[in-house]
């Protein structure tokens, strides 16, 4: 797992709804990063490019952009078109450059509001630093390309693929724990000692390999995934941060929940790296913090 430093201008990562994937875990959306230079210029016709959806119900736009040697800038307008709320949404960049192209991120967002004829702003920024990945030059910026891949309505109906990264959680968990201050949830099974673990508009894995100890009120929960695939994300309240796990990094984790006292603490780490990935801590039971939507749930 490693951190990289980015702009200074908000990321594509805010909270969606639940998270929880079993078994497995998913490839991010790229995200690379990248220094936003005073010499930045309006990127030139042709370069930022909307993809024509005619059927999507909401409508993308362009409010402004600038573009570097190897990176972009872009504020885009999502529209409303339909006549329902809108309360998720997904918009994706393909990045080309001269020497890589096809390079992906997604904007994801669930429990958003956005009435009929209403538009939020939708922000894109990233490169990379000196023109190089992994050692290899990737040539000039080229051509940005975005989507609407998915949206959720009100009424719970659907256009486009919903991302793999929202599943809504499994009716028959044993318990789940939320935490009282960040986007956090963790839910276990015991009869077949699976976890699964969402963090809100971040990631998402779980399976088997639990490991239950109960002394007391105390009861505790530890762990070890292996990551499959590489992903990239950043943090929420930290966009200037690029966090990368790796296929094959080991995430350790260790929770502990109080049933006496209706408390929770918990963490998930790289071992190589000693990067905390989650640190849980969830002490509201009173119902007033919510997660994404919804209140604390303890069985």
């Amino acid at each position: 797992m490693k951190k990289q430093f980015s702009g200074i201008i908000p990321s594509a990562f805010p909270c969606l709804v639940m998270i929880i994937l079993l078994g497995y875990s998913y490839p991010s959306s790229y995200s690379a990063a990248f220094i936003q230079s005073p010499d930045d210029n309006p990127c030139v016709d042709g370069t930022i490019v909307i993809a024509e959806q005619v059927k999507a119900l909401a409508r993308l736009s362009v409010q402004q952009s600038t573009c570097g040697d190897f990176y972009s800038n872009v504020d885009l307008i999502l529209e409303n078109t339909s006549t329902q709320q809108i309360t998720g949404y997904e918009v994706s960049q393909t990045k080309d450059y001269e020497n890589i192209q096809g390079v992906k991120s997604s904007d994801i967002h669930d429990g958003v509001e956005i009435n009929p004829g209403e538009s939020v702003k939708v922000n894109f920024n990233g490169g990379f630093l000196g023109g190089y990945s992994y050692g290899k030059p990737v040539g000039l910026f080229k051509r940005d390309t975005y989507k609407i891949s998915w949206i959720r309505f009100i009424d719970g109906s659907q256009w486009g693929q919903t991302p793999k990264t929202i599943q809504e959680p499994p009716p028959d968990h044993d318990l789940k724990l939320r935490d009282d201050q960040e986007a956090f949830v963790v839910a276990f099974q015991y009869e077949n000692k699976t976890l699964s673990i969402m963090s809100c508009g971040e990631y998402g894995f779980g399976g088997p390999g639990l490991k239950i100890e109960t002394k007391g009120c105390i009861t505790q929960f530890t762990f070890d995934f292996r990551w499959r695939n590489d992903f990239s994300y950043h943090p929420r309240k930290q966009p200037e941060v690029t966090i990368t796990i790796k296929a094959g990094d080991n995430l350790h984790g260790e929770f502990m929940f109080d049933t006496c006292a209706k408390a929770a603490r918990g963490l998930i780490r790289n071992d190589d790296q000693n990067l905390i990935l989650m640190n849980l801590s969830d002490t509201d039971t009173s119902g007033k913090r919510a997660y994404c939507s919804g209140p604390p749930d303890y069985k």
